[in-house]
Formats: structure tokens, sequence, C-alpha cells
């Protein structure tokens, strides 16, 4: 019996860059002339504020995501579809 069949929905959320702590020590302290390189290559041309990654997850584990199952959400501001 497959797991969706118990209740089980098994899907990831794949982000992009994110304004936390990990940016921070990726950017070298937010280096400004890094902060641009990364920056330019989002397509929607920033980092993502922790809050939208978030609301992904809360979607995810909502009813409304109920049909989804083995999904992995891409959440990278157009990153793999640019």
């Amino acid at each position: 019996m497959p797991a969706s069949d118990k209740g089980v929905r098994i899907n990831a959320v794949c982000p992009g860059p994110v304004n936390t702590p990990m940016a921070a020590f990726v950017t070298q302290n937010y280096d400004p002339e890094i902060m641009r390189r990364m920056v330019v290559q989002q397509p929607i041309g920033r980092f993502a504020a922790p809050e939208e990654i978030a609301a992904a997850v809360v979607w995810l584990c909502s009813p409304a995501a109920s049909f989804m199952v083995g999904h992995a959400m891409v959440v990278d501001g157009g990153l793999v579809a640019g």
C-alpha cells in the first residue's frame, strides 16, 4: 500500500537564496559586491524573505494541497526557470 493511501504526503520545498544568517555567512556579512553578484542571478532581483518560504511550507501542509504528493516545489524567485 503506497504511503499516500495511508494519508501520508511527502513533498519538498526547494528554496533559492533566503535572507537568513546563512546568507550573511555566504555573502561574507552582506559584502556589497558578493550580494550584487548573487542578486543579479535572481530573476526576481532579490533574496527571499524567510516568510515567503514559510508560506509555501504552510500551503503544502494545508488541505488546499491535499492532492499534492511527491512534489519538489521550487520557491527560488525564478532562478531555475530563468
